[in-house]
């Protein structure tokens, strides 16, 4: 019993990221990165990412562990792939006050798009799967909100609306399959 725990804790995780290069994404790498068990991939098309990706990479911990595709998550899952993941965390997403305008009338279809994609992956490979939404989905509010609140779609039609719709269509995609 020994021995199969021991081959067991050798087994690599093999863990992909999309929008690992982000803000909540680089974070995140870091401490997977602490396991040295763990093989990462990252998908970002670095759209929105200020990270100085050459000095990031450097300053890695572990970079023997990282692998990465500069790309859309729609372009990575249109090429065939043999590598298998355990995990998928899905942080990819147009964001930001000024990130989300130059996409307006594509944000929704952007996002539940890259969802459906991922879900399909999660499922082929049999792999837990995470996905970052946003507080949008909760509208504006005077006060903090809890996750036990109702998602609101307010009348105002703006694009920060659009991406906050696009969250909620891809949070209820995710939860019903």
């Amino acid at each position: 019993m020994e021995e199969f725990i021991q081959e067991r804790r050798k087994e690599m995780n093999h863990i992909l990221v999309t929008g690992g290069f982000g803000f909540l994404g680089s974070h995140l790498i870091e401490k997977l990165l602490r396991d040295k068990n763990n093989q990462i991939h990252v998908i970002d098309n670095l759209s929105s990412s200020s990270i100085d990706l050459k000095q990031y990479l450097s300053k890695l911990a572990n970079p023997g562990n990282l692998t990465y595709a500069i790309c859309s998550i729609e372009d990575y899952c249109r090429k065939p792939d043999n590598k298998k993941f355990g995990q998928i965390y899905h942080l990819a997403s147009i964001v930001g006050p000024a990130g989300v305008l130059p996409h307006a009338g594509k944000i929704i279809k952007s996002i539940v798009n890259d969802a459906y994609l991922l879900i399909e992956l999660s499922l082929k490979h049999n792999a837990k799967f995470v996905d970052v939404s946003t507080s949008e989905v909760y509208g504006r509010r005077e006060t903090s909100c809890s996750e036990d609140l109702p998602r609101i779609v307010s009348p105002n039609v703006t694009v920060r609306m659009e991406y906050a719709v696009g969250k909620i269509a891809s949070e209820t995609a995710i939860i019903n399959t």
